[in-house]
């Protein structure tokens, strides 16, 4: 009996454990134009193949812009950036724990 309880506690351990690795971070960084003036209103999302889309974040007055909860993983994902519908930018980014990534827009 004592040991199946001492099986059990390592098991929900692990499972608390992975549990706190499963966390997110966040992705931040700025949204430029090629005379690195900060670009306003660029939607910016993450996109992966087993998470999905992330929620989409506005860059500011200032061009900065900040995802929440990205899980991190091996597989890359996509940082996209978006004018209105269209796609404007598209990267591959690793993100293993938080993540600061610039974003140049080229005319």
């Amino acid at each position: 009996m004592k040991q199946r309880l001492n099986i059990m506690l390592v098991a929900v351990l692990m499972l608390l454990a992975q549990g706190v690795w499963a966390q997110g971070v966040s992705v931040f960084g700025t949204v430029t134009n090629a005379y690195d003036q900060p670009v306003p209103g660029i939607v910016v999302s993450m996109f992966h193949p087993v998470y999905g889309r992330s929620a989409p974040a506005y860059s500011d007055g200032w061009g900065r812009y900040i995802l929440y909860d990205v899980p991190p993983h091996r597989d890359p994902y996509y940082l996209e950036a978006y004018w209105g519908n269209q796609l404007i930018y598209r990267d591959v980014v690793q993100v293993f724990g938080p993540l600061e990534w610039h974003i140049m827009l080229i005319d």
